[in-house]
């Protein structure tokens, strides 16, 4: 399984990838920092860095870099103050994503950059594989002790919404892989994060893609096998797997009619 180490080796080569593509003259807004150790990377790479993050999903006692706590819908920031906006594993997570791209729009520059890290289809397929070897591995605790093996902020919080739950429920939770994101389930979310799914939904809300490519990493929300693979392995079976994260570039489209005033 997954531990926080071996969580913030992928993301922060996932941050590797996106590097190259942002302006260091320019601030940048992260959306959804967590503890900030993704603001920190990007602060220790030069990068001048606000993050932003819902009171309820930071832990305090491990935050690496100052994160603003905000409402999730209202960015605390003027209008037109950042040439970069970045989010890793974020947007799924927003039930009010359309409407919240409007936002995000308001506090980027004209002719700045939006970098979106997203989850795949085959991320959401192997996910729901890893779920069964997973439940195999807590099935003790998941039942009578209430006591998890895992120790990422994640499965800490699952285990704790699971001693809560009801004897049908845990049975429930055992058989079905539950959904990641805000909408459907975990099998239509196959399509809400196809590379497809997310394109229109940016092009439908005003952006123009830019750029596309696929993280070129393998793993499962589970984090089946964990440091047993290294980063180099994983590259090696994105290949063949498919990769688990998209990586969107935006800009926003001046033709759009929300923005044909700027």
């Amino acid at each position: 399984m997954f531990s926080l180490k071996n969580l913030q080796e992928i993301r922060s080569h996932e941050i590797h990838e996106v590097l190259h593509l942002l302006s260091k003259r320019e601030p940048l807004l992260e959306i959804g920092a967590g503890e900030g150790w993704q603001a920190q990377i990007l602060a220790e790479h030069g990068f001048d860095v606000e993050a932003v993050e819902l009171p309820e999903c930071r832990n305090k006692e491990e935050q690496v870099w100052p994160v603003l706590e905000y409402d999730g819908k209202h960015i605390p920031f003027p209008d037109q103050h950042f040439g970069v906006i970045f989010s890793s594993n974020v947007l799924e997570h927003i039930p009010h994503v359309r409407q919240f791209q409007n936002e995000m729009m308001r506090v980027l520059k004209t002719g700045g950059i939006a970098v979106h890290i997203l989850p795949t289809a085959s991320w959401r397929f192997f996910t729901t594989i890893a779920h069964y070897p997973y439940v195999l591995k807590i099935l003790p605790g998941f039942f009578f002790r209430n006591t998890y093996p895992d120790s990422t902020c994640l499965h800490r919080s699952t285990a704790e919404a699971l001693s809560n739950m009801s004897l049908s429920q845990k049975i429930k939770k055992t058989l079905f892989s539950s959904r990641h994101g805000e909408i459907g389930n975990s099998m239509s979310e196959l399509y809400y994060f196809s590379r497809s799914r997310w394109a229109a939904l940016f092009q439908n809300t005003g952006w123009t893609i830019v750029n596309y490519f696929p993280n070129r990493l393998f793993y499962t929300g589970y984090g089946i096998l964990g440091s047993a693979l290294s980063i180099p392995a994983r590259r090696r079976l994105s290949r063949l797997l498919g990769s688990s994260c998209h990586i969107f570039v935006l800009k926003k489209n001046p033709l759009f009619p929300s923005h044909s005033q700027e």
